[in-house]
């Protein structure tokens, strides 16, 4: 390699290192109350780009929610957990909200019939197992008490459906980053969505534990950068720091022990 391919290699490579996401608001252009029955969705917007989402006001819950469900998204990402497409919102009075695509084309679980073609492998499902022990580790850590069949959609792809994980609307911030609600309390939509795969022999321990393992790996400058890109009204700089502290601290290695030792 000559010395001049070096120096592009280097570049390249110092590129893909700082690469950053930046999220561009997309302007919120019609404004519809949800019909669709979900509790904690209350706002479809068709945006700018003409694309629909799912919205997530600074309003709604307690204040975080918004802020949750961007960090959890991203955190899924770096965990190779299949998410549907975000973007920033820009709503009509300038403030900003978070917006998860609306997915067409996708299977929905809406009864137990539909439940039971995706569980008995009627529907066929790539790594279903794999897909669903992820998730739950996930939503364990996260403390995520309401996990249910109607926070996943199946989106088709080549030769089988992919398993997709939506609605954090109920998990870290929004609920209690440092409780353990979602494993303890049994009667959780999460726990009983877990017993249900369980039953159906759709879990697998090892993939819970390695997915629990490669939270602990996370290094703590990863999740500065998904803290970066969360919009300054929605969390405080106090609170980002305190993630920060968190991520470091022996806290979150007893949280991950405790975890290792019940999925």
């Amino acid at each position: 390699m000559d010395e001049a391919t070096k120096e592009l290699s280097m570049a390249g490579q110092e590129l893909c290192t700082s690469y950053q996401k930046e999220l561009l608001p997309i302007d919120a252009i019609q404004i519809h109350k949800n019909d669709q029955g979900s509790a904690d969705l209350n706002v479809i917007v068709t945006a700018s780009n003409n694309k629909d989402y799912a919205v997530k006001l600074i309003s709604d819950g307690n204040g975080y929610v918004p802020t949750t469900e961007l960090f959890c998204y991203e955190l899924a990402t770096i965990l190779d957990i299949p998410t549907p497409t975000y973007d920033l919102i820009r709503m009509r009075d300038g403030s900003l909200a978070f917006g998860s695509l609306w997915e067409g084309g996708v299977h929905h679980i809406r009864d137990f019939n539909q439940l039971s073609d995706i569980l008995s492998g009627k529907l066929r499902v790539r790594d279903l197992s794999r897909f669903f022990s992820k998730v739950y580790a996930f939503d364990l850590f996260i403390n995520n008490i309401d996990r249910h069949f109607g926070n996943y959609i199946f989106r088709q792809s080549y030769n089988s459906l992919i398993g997709l994980a939506f609605d954090f609307s109920r998990a870290w911030y929004e609920v209690g980053p440092y409780e353990y609600d979602s494993l303890k309390d049994k009667e959780t939509n999460t726990q009983k969505c877990y017993q249900l795969i369980k039953d159906r022999k759709k879990y697998d321990k090892d993939v819970a534990i390695q997915t629990l393992n490669d939270i602990a790996k996370i290094d703590v400058e990863k999740i500065r950068k998904i803290l970066q890109q969360i919009p300054e009204p929605w969390f405080q700089k106090e609170k980002r720091e305190e993630v920060l502290a968190w991520w470091q601290s022996s806290d979150k290695a007893n949280r991950l022990t405790k975890l290792l030792g019940s999925v």
